[in-house]
């Protein structure tokens, strides 16, 4: 692939009836097709939970589920590491 070709995913679809009452939404500018359609933002989106593997854009309130179990795990396993540190301080303690 030259480096000048957008990367274009396989399915982008872009659907106006997800758009309708939420107000501007980027992923479905058609002006923003160009730099959306790169290959690095590709990756990019794929990354955030924005853009499934086949190209669809993910769902507003499928995407705020995923975020959301994500921030109660990594929360969860802060609170893991703390009570094991804790745990080790107090056995050295004794």
């Amino acid at each position: 692939m030259a480096a000048d070709t957008p990367y274009l995913p396989p399915r982008l679809q872009l659907r106006s009836d997800r758009v309708a009452g939420l107000g501007y939404d980027p992923l479905q500018d058609p002006n923003l097709n160009g730099f959306l359609g790169s290959r690095r933002m590709y990756l990019h989106l794929r990354k955030q939970g924005l853009v499934t593997r086949d190209g669809e854009i993910v769902d507003r309130h499928r995407h705020e589920g995923w975020v959301r179990r994500k921030d109660r795990g990594e929360k969860l396993r802060k609170e893991v590491v703390n009570d094991v540190v804790e745990e080790v301080i107090d056995q050295r303690r004794r």
